[in-house]
């Protein structure tokens, strides 16, 4: 029990969650408006970070809450870690310099 409710939501549970009510169970109903074209929440279970900031969630908490909050099995995939290279596991290359992949 808890405040989220459906934060170890399945997939089952995802494909008849509303996107407003998800955003509601988890106190963020505020950014309702920015999810137009999105009625559910099984539509957004490859999002990630950047794909919410994408539709102007700003606060980094709130990104952080959405994205636990998805079916996590479904995120896994390298298909939609698109802020990661393939196989990486550093930080942004800004972090190294600037020479992500530089040969070793």
């Amino acid at each position: 029990g808890g405040s989220w409710p459906y934060v170890l939501m399945d997939s089952a549970e995802s494909a008849k969650l509303t996107v407003y009510d998800w955003l509601d169970s988890l106190g963020l109903g505020k950014h309702f408006h920015l999810f137009f074209g999105y009625e559910l929440v099984h539509s957004l279970i490859d999002f990630n970070e950047a794909d919410f900031v994408r539709l102007g969630v700003t606060n980094a908490n709130d990104r952080r809450a959405m994205l636990r909050s998805l079916p996590g099995e479904m995120r896994s995939s390298p298909t939609s870690d698109r802020s990661r290279s393939p196989g990486s596991q550093q930080a942004p290359s800004a972090a190294n310099g600037g020479r992500a992949g530089a040969p070793t």
